[in-house]
């Protein structure tokens, strides 16, 4: 299964600095970071050590590490609550690096993006009131963004989305009547 690459260009030109998107079928997209979050689902993290080592040791810097994930979704950023960040930055450490551990191949059920950075959603407090407020700020981001879309009479991206809800609870939003 093909699956999205994710990276943070750092390429001189017209998208300098912005999260750069190459969807399975190979089209690419640039989302300027302080407009847009993406969640990304299934996620692992992939890294060329060899390129890596050698920017480590001062070659010029290439491409050598990325984020694959089976689903991205862009959304607005708003009151999202900062979890752990993860890290490549292979002028300081050739590896990808999360709470101090190298994590090169680590695979997360979801990671997302706030302004330049990528983060780990962290664990649950005891009451899981952390998580419960990460999932209501992205339902919400996700409900303007529909609205957005429906405003546009742009359904692609929502019929998308709906096909990942298990049938039973389509089934069970519809009215009665139908």
């Amino acid at each position: 299964m093909k699956k999205y690459k994710i990276r943070f260009n750092l390429g001189r030109g017209e998208n300098y600095l912005k999260w750069k998107v190459t969807s399975p079928n190979g089209a690419v997209n640039y989302y300027e970071p302080n407009k847009v979050c993406l969640h990304m689902e299934n996620c692992k993290l992939v890294n060329q050590k060899g390129s890596a080592q050698k920017i480590f040791d001062g070659a010029n810097k290439t491409v050598c590490a990325w984020i694959e994930s089976e689903t991205v979704t862009i959304f607005t950023p708003s009151n999202i609550g900062q979890g752990i960040k993860v890290t490549f930055n292979p002028r300081v450490q050739p590896n990808w690096v999360c709470d101090g551990e190298i994590v090169d191949k680590g695979r997360f059920d979801v990671l997302y993006t706030y302004e330049s950075g990528v983060y780990q959603i962290r664990s649950a407090s005891l009451d899981g009131m952390e998580e419960i407020e990460d999932m209501d700020n992205l339902v919400d981001s996700v409900i303007e963004k529909i609205k957005d879309d429906i405003k546009y009479g742009d359904l692609t991206a929502i019929d998308e989305l709906l096909r990942f809800v298990p049938k039973e609870n389509l089934i069970g939003y519809l009215p009665e009547e139908i």
